[in-house]
């Protein structure tokens, strides 16, 4: 609020991504300025969306840099027709889902804030792989596995968002830990969406759910509709990802979502048998 000229404000345009309602997992909800509550008329995900305050008038900036168009591709990548002050085009991220269209619009900013041209701008946001757990992708035993590490409600309900919307069959490792990196209180997961997965169509074939706390995350999904019977039980990682695997027909994808140190263990058991080098070697 009140924010000088040189702000540069960056979002989605593209009405066809919107979720149509609001999220339960919303981090804002009232007027920063008033404490009133905000008013949608467009709602992306979590609260970012068209908002605006019918008291004080607040609403939301139009934005300099904004995704016009937004694509999904293959389940891989994204398509985006990107506007910026120095240039618009279309750009190909390496990286699938919603949110990772706003990690490139905030570069995009940033960048078009430090002087870079167009050019620079598309080749880098087109150069950007994933890595260190983040839509992290590799090949064991002929199954594609993605490792997307979650850690809050907003951001485990884009996951599952994400991975539903390539309209293919999906096959979960869920992994849930309570150490201090994790976050000790783990009741978080009942603001998460898993609704979703026993409500959509192309819901999960099949869900393992392990880590420390394992039996919690069960009891969720049991609680958001998802059949006891596509439920699996260990708390143990190895060998919950060896079960895991062993449910993925070649050529299928399985999808590992994983707190920090899970992903950190799930990272180190796919680096002991040779399927994953450490995050910091090229």
């Amino acid at each position: 609020v009140g924010a000088p000229p040189a702000v540069l404000y960056y979002g989605v345009e593209d009405e066809r991504v919107a979720a149509g309602h609001s999220a339960h997992a919303a981090d804002v909800r009232h007027c920063v300025r008033c404490g009133r509550r905000l008013q949608y008329t467009l709602y992306i995900y979590a609260h970012l969306g068209r908002y605006r305050c019918p008291h004080c008038g607040l609403e939301r900036p139009r934005p300099q840099v904004y995704a016009q168009r937004v694509w999904p591709l293959d389940g891989h990548s994204t398509a985006v027709a990107l506007v910026t002050p120095v240039g618009s085009g279309t750009v190909r991220l390496q990286v699938p889902g919603l949110y990772n269209v706003y990690n490139a619009l905030a570069a995009a900013a940033g960048a078009c804030a430090l002087g870079l041209g167009w050019e620079a701008i598309q080749s880098g946001l087109e150069a950007t792989r994933a890595g260190f757990g983040r839509m992290e992708r590799l090949t064991v035993a002929g199954r594609e596995v993605l490792v997307a590490l979650v850690k809050n409600p907003v951001g485990y309900n884009e996951v599952p968002r994400t991975v539903l919307a390539a309209g293919q069959p999906c096959q979960l490792l869920l992994a849930l830990n309570d150490l201090y990196a994790d976050g000790t209180d783990v009741s978080w997961i009942w603001d998460v969406d898993f609704e979703m997965l026993a409500a959509h169509p192309q819901g999960p074939c099949y869900v393992v759910c392990s880590g420390l706390r394992a039996e919690d995350l069960a009891v969720r999904l049991k609680y958001a509709g998802v059949d006891p019977a596509r439920l699996h039980v260990e708390r143990d990682l190895a060998r919950a990802l060896d079960h895991a695997l062993e449910c993925v027909r070649p050529g299928e994808t399985l999808y590992i979502l994983p707190t920090y140190t899970a992903m950190l263990q799930v990272r180190r058991i796919l680096q002991r048998r040779g399927h994953l080098s450490p995050f910091w070697e090229v």
